[in-house]
């Protein structure tokens, strides 16, 4: 498996690596970390697709819900503020 300067790197066949692609044209993709063969990674349209999908099914009265979430710096993860 190459790295992204070129360099090989070894093969893990239990994780795979995870990179936020570059946004413009003189970035260069940004590792994020490392996950398991095991999990399923979900694209942040679809989990929110999945949940407006599920409120919506269940006619849920949104007219006093406040959501606030936070992403880290490169978009790997988000989080409810404490």
């Amino acid at each position: 498996m190459p790295s992204l300067n070129g360099d090989e790197v070894g093969i893990n066949s239990y994780l795979d690596m995870v990179y936020r692609l570059p946004i413009h044209q003189r970035e260069k993709p940004v590792p994020l970390g490392v996950v398991s063969k095991n999990y399923r990674l979900l694209d942040h349209h679809q989990v929110l697709r999945t949940i407006q999908e599920s409120v919506a099914n269940h006619k849920m009265d949104l007219q006093g819900v406040r959501v606030v979430a936070e992403w880290t710096i490169y978009g790997e993860r988000c989080s409810a503020p404490q």
